[in-house]
This record gives structure tokens, C-alpha cells and sequence, in this order.
């Protein structure tokens, strides 16, 4: 069971983040990071910008479907994630380095 893949579950359905057709998204990965963090790496300008941050890792256990998605997920400290800035914004999580 991995208690931050319940809470982030509640936040794809809220936002209604699912997968290709709609169905459970196979895997995500969360920042586990302030906002404001997340978009003063857009300062730096346009592009793909590579940060440590710690990270969820969540996947889809294969027993569950839509609309009861589960998942397991795994908490990763200090990876490398590339994200896409455009107009001084992140669009993007382009890349995590997990292992």
C-alpha cells in the first residue's frame, strides 16, 4: 500500500487525469515539492531544465481497472527531473532519473 499513491489517486480522478481511452493511467510521477520551486525553474527560461527533486512513483496494480484504479508507488529522494518550461511556466515532466 503506499499511502501517497491513495491521496495523488484522489487527485487524477478529481482532475480527471486517466490514461489513454480513459482508462487508469498506467503509471505518474508526483514532485513532492512546493509550486513556487517547481516554477522558478521556469526563470531560467524555455526548454527542458534538470532539477533534483524527491519523487512518487506511482503505477497501476494490473488487477485494477476503471473506475477503481489502485497503485503502488515508491518515494525516490534527490532524483533528476527534467522539466519543460514554456512562456515561464512548467508544461512538462520530460524526464526522471529513478535508478
Amino acid at each position: 500500500k503506499c499511502p501517497v499513491c491513495r491521496v495523488e489517486k484522489n487527485m487524477m480522478q478529481t482532475r480527471q487525469i486517466n490514461g489513454r481511452n480513459g482508462g487508469c493511467k498506467e503509471i505518474n510521477t508526483f514532485l513532492l515539492d512546493t509550486g513556487v520551486r517547481v516554477r522558478n525553474t521556469c526563470a531560467r527560461g524555455d526548454g527542458t531544465h534538470n532539477v533534483g527533486f524527491n519523487v512518487v512513483v506511482c503505477r497501476r496494480v494490473v488487477t485494477s481497472s476503471h473506475p477503481n484504479c489502485r497503485y503502488t508507488g515508491r518515494r525516490h529522494d534527490n532524483r533528476i527531473v527534467g522539466i519543460m518550461c514554456k512562456h515561464g511556466v512548467p508544461v512538462h515532466l520530460a524526464s526522471v532519473q529513478i535508478g
